[in-house]
């Protein structure tokens, strides 16, 4: 009889064992997506102060040249520290907390050679993932002489919308670009300029004019 208590109690604690062991996998599994989504919310509030602090930089610099960006390159930017020091990788390059490469210029210097009065900027995140797009850009960038770009094909400079300073409100959308002048991007054209997928081939641009 004592040996039968012995497995009873034996086969018991196997039992509670093997509970515990659910339990914990369990904890396992949520602990890690907690902390996974945790770590994406860091990245992605990382990338909205960074693109905050290069856009009041870059304008106060452009203040004290009269409303001009002329000069204003990446090299230039790391000189003048503009540019949020963890932006900086070990090469001199200028990559987000996502692995992707980060622009910063004058219209002129980036996107269109012939404009004479270089008095824009623009600051542009590459190679983001749809949710990570729409995060970014669903903080609401958009305002008086701004322009909000989503490109799904990570080219926020192949569209025209770079090209000119309207002074109305208004969105547009052309393929997998998107764009909105003066305003907030509505959460419908960001899914439209969002449009990426599940690769990391969207791109944002804020465009300061």
């Amino acid at each position: 009889m004592r040996n039968l208590n012995l497995y009873a109690q034996q086969g018991r604690s196997m039992i509670e064992m093997l509970g515990v062991l659910a339990i914990i996998g369990v904890l396992s599994v949520g602990g890690i997506a907690g902390f996974s989504k945790a770590m994406d919310s860091y990245k992605t509030n990382e990338i909205n102060e960074q693109i905050s602090t290069i856009i009041a930089n870059v304008r106060n610099v452009g203040l004290r040249q009269g409303g001009s960006y002329r000069g204003l390159t990446v090299a230039a930017a790391k000189k003048m520290k503009l540019i949020p020091p963890e932006l900086i990788n070990s090469s001199g390059n200028l990559v987000h907390a996502y692995g992707g490469a980060v622009e910063i210029g004058s219209s002129k210097q980036l996107y269109n050679s012939s404009l004479t009065n270089e008095k824009d900027f623009v600051v542009v995140y590459k190679s983001l993932l749809r949710a990570q797009c729409m995060q970014i850009l669903s903080k609401g960038w958009g305002g008086p002489k701004m322009a909000v770009v989503a490109a799904g094909d990570n080219s926020p400079n192949s569209a025209k919308y770079l090209e000119s300073h309207p002074s109305a409100s208004e969105c547009k959308t052309s393929g997998k670009v998107a764009v909105c002048y003066n305003k907030e991007m509505p959460i419908d054209t960001i899914s439209k300029g969002c449009s990426c997928g599940k690769t990391p081939s969207c791109a944002i641009a804020i465009w300061v004019y």
